[in-house]
């Protein structure tokens, strides 16, 4: 038996500063671009894009690498998203072994509790005091005005050039300067077992977010299994073989409950600055039970000594993500813009989805091993598996203002006035030429998204070869004993069925797995002595989709939808676009010391020193958008050296 309870906090702030070239007639003091020569430029910044074959190379008249070279108008902007994480588990396990090496049963029972809570927000107060000069108006822009704490006189300060030729923030500086610690405070409230952040100047609402949704959950689970395992020995044909097996049943039972906050538009406001309304907001509570069987068998058959054929088969489950669930609304929910999405709407909306279930997976597993002596073996194996209900995000069709004013009471005038208000005036209305009330704006079309569970199956079919080989039979004679070498080597295929399924008119359909490699290999070689051991790894991955298809609002030549098939689920971008990652690969390298073999005596506790570096040779991810001319991101991996002090009391 055994009980245990724990409690954490996972608090991450990443502030964003982004500025822009200067023009060649300045429109604040100190922006006058220069060339690499120092020559100012008067004929307007030209940027010139070249294919070297490989991916295009962006060169400018300007230098990009100087800070004097920056402004904040015209594409500045000074974010913080913060996202703040409240974790709390606890529970107690019970478990009873019978039996022998031929038949042992086991039983068990227990019962956990996990709550967590998420608050995520934009924190726009600092934007204001950094670059818009404290102006509390709607539409005030990050330029660098007078009055703001970083001006566009003192920007070049802050700005420094880069080790890629091309300059970066001095992001240490530039927040002891803002006070970026005032608008990252902690959490203080909590409302019907919830985090409760109330919007504020300076954090803005967390309820109208861009990084996410915010909510909460908590899951009480009820499980039980039973389970028979043992090895029988027989001598059939030949002598000395065996099998070993395991048999077993759990069940689940999962109380689930998730607390949405919900803007209350009839309630008094608690701040209103920039012309913006924010109200305060209550938590909606949902609560559902859902009850699981997950089999799980294996077998292992040893047929010599030295070789292991296996099989197993299995059930599991997953649980949706919170942001997911959490259905998250308010005015913010509610996106506006003058450009359209790539089928056409000016005005979407996403709320979550509480009523997600679960999904699971059927698992095959197969595979031999042949043991080469002491450590080493070789080993191929095989694996399938079928994933029901996956959430995918779908767009239900001939959904209009109106509903989102029946079902979450979303009005006119809860909207911001820009952008959403002055949105509306130009593009709403069923015909798109304008509203200007709840009456007028009724038949506005809204691209509504929710994530729902994908009626289809994905089938992820696998081979795996493994060699692990210990040197000591070659090099032992050497006086060379400890070294070795690991591989692994995955392989991947993906297949969706399309017998109840179609694909999303966003695209966000799974027509390839994201963040999935079809190929991976990881292969280390190592030296393990009497007190010392080091390791150099290295880690490839092949090119996998970033994205589903959509990305960035690219909508590739689409399908007509499909009749019979579910009326919500309309088809389109069955070609992409897609973001995907490039090929990576990535060497690594630790090391440990035994102090007192390395001394020569007796330490209390016998501490080992070890020191590892992550990234030795600083490798580059690279995400492209369709084509692999056209570069999306480029990343500099971190490169992290640790060393610490262990030892054993």
């Amino acid at each position: 038996a055994s009980a245990s309870a724990s409690r954490s906090h996972w608090l991450q702030s990443t502030a964003e500063i982004a500025v822009a070239s200067c023009p060649s007639t300045p429109t604040f003091p100190g922006c006058t671009p220069v060339d690499t020569n120092g020559n100012v430029v008067t004929v307007g910044v030209i940027t010139t894009n070249t294919y070297d074959g490989h991916q295009f190379v962006t060169t400018s008249n300007i230098d990009v690498n100087n800070p004097h070279n920056y402004q904040m108008a015209g594409g500045g902007t000074v974010v913080v998203t913060d996202n703040k994480r409240y974790t709390q588990t606890y529970g107690a396990h019970l478990d009873l072994t019978y039996g022998g090496d031929f038949l042992r049963i086991k039983s068990g029972a227990a019962y956990d509790v996990i709550s967590r809570s998420m608050i995520q927000g934009d924190a726009p107060g600092w934007s204001t005091a950094a670059c818009k000069g404290f102006t509390n108006t709607t539409g005030a822009v990050c330029d660098g005005r007078p009055g703001s704490l970083v001006s566009q006189q003192d920007l070049y300060n802050y700005l420094v050039p880069g080790p890629a030729g091309f300059l970066t923030t001095d992001y240490q500086r530039f927040e002891k300067d803002t006070n970026f610690k005032t608008y990252n405070v902690p959490i203080e409230h909590l409302a019907n077992g919830c985090v409760y952040q109330k919007a504020t100047y300076e954090l803005g609402d967390p309820v109208q977010s861009s990084t996410g949704n915010s909510g909460c959950y908590e899951e009480r689970v009820l499980g039980s299994y039973l389970e028979a395992e043992g090895k029988v020995n027989f001598n059939l044909l030949w002598a000395d073989q065996s099998v070993k097996y395991n048999v077993g049943l759990r069940y689940v039972s999962t109380r689930q409950t998730i607390n949405s906050p919900y803007q209350q538009y009839t309630l008094p406001q608690t701040t209103a600055f920039w012309g913006n309304m924010y109200y305060d907001y209550s938590f909606v509570k949902q609560t559902r039970t859902y009850d699981t069987f997950l089999p799980s068998a294996s077998l292992v058959y040893q047929p010599f000594e030295d070789l292991l054929i296996r099989g197993a088969v299995s059930r599991t489950m997953t649980r949706a993500a919170l942001p997911l669930m959490t259905s998250n609304i308010s005015s913010g929910s509610f996106s506006a813009s003058a450009t359209q999405t790539s089928d056409g709407y000016h005005f979407t909306f996403s709320p979550g989805n509480p009523g997600l279930k679960p999904y699971y997976s059927t698992n095959l597993d197969v595979g031999v091993e042949y043991y080469t002596g002491k450590e080493g073996y070789v080993s191929v194996s095989a694996f399938r598996k079928f994933l029901h209900g996956v959430p995918i995000s779908v767009v239900l069709p001939g959904m209009t203002f109106a509903d989102l004013s029946t079902q979450f009471g979303i009005m006119y005038g809860s909207l911001n006035s820009s952008p959403q208000q002055s949105n509306l005036t130009l593009y709403g209305g069923a015909t798109g030429t304008g509203c200007t009330d709840d009456a007028s704006c009724a038949a506005t079309p809204v691209k509504w998204t929710i994530s729902y569970n994908q009626p289809g199956v994905q089938v992820y079919t696998g081979l795996e070869f493994g060699y692990v080989q210990p040197f000591d039979f070659i090099l032992e004679d050497y006086g060379l004993k400890g070294f070795g070498i690991r591989n692994t080597f995955t392989s991947i295929d993906f297949k969706q069925s399309s017998s109840n399924y179609i694909i999303a008119s966003n695209g966000s359909a799974p027509i390839h797995p994201t963040t999935v490699p079809h190929y991976s290999y990881n292969g280390t070689v190592y030296y393990q002595g009497d007190g010392y051991s080091a390791r150099l790894s290295y880690n490839y991955t092949s090119g996998y989709y970033a994205s589903s298809s959509g990305a960035n609002g690219v909508c590739l030549p689409s399908v007509s939808a499909v009749a019979g098939q579910t009326t919500y689920l309309s088809a389109g971008c069955v070609a992409g676009a897609y973001i995907r990652n490039t090929p990576y690969s990535q060497f690594d390298f630790s090391s440990s010391v035994t102090l007192s073999k390395l001394l020569g005596v007796t330490i209390p506790s016998d501490p080992a020193v070890s020191a590892s570096i992550t990234n030795i040779f600083r490798a580059k991810y690279n995400t492209y958008f369709q084509f692999q001319e056209a570069r999306d991101r480029y990343y500099l991996s971190n490169q992290t050296f640790s060393v610490a002090l262990r030892g054993t009391f």
